[in-house]
């Protein structure tokens, strides 16, 4: 099944999905993300990654996608087989 990107998401909402689309299956590091972005690995930088992250959350929740947290090393997306 093609997993598409919503026309609902933000630049920055679309390019963290798409990322993360392209790296399913793969735990995503906080600092590749935060490259993406053009952010540096700070305190700053990361509470500014995970407010997009939940909001992208929020903003897919009608996919049959999840985001899960890795504590201190990243993302990871899966589908969901029962969505």
């Amino acid at each position: 099944m093609q997993i598409q990107a919503p026309d609902t998401l933000t630049k920055t909402q679309r390019r963290l999905f798409l990322f993360l689309l392209e790296h399913e299956g793969k735990v995503v590091t906080h600092q590749s993300l935060l490259d993406l972005l053009g952010r540096e690995d700070s305190r700053e930088g990361r509470k500014l990654l995970s407010a997009h992250m939940s909001n992208l959350r929020h903003q897919i929740s009608h996919l049959p996608i999840t985001i899960d947290t890795i504590t201190k090393q990243g993302y990871f997306l899966r589908r969901e087989l029962n969505k």
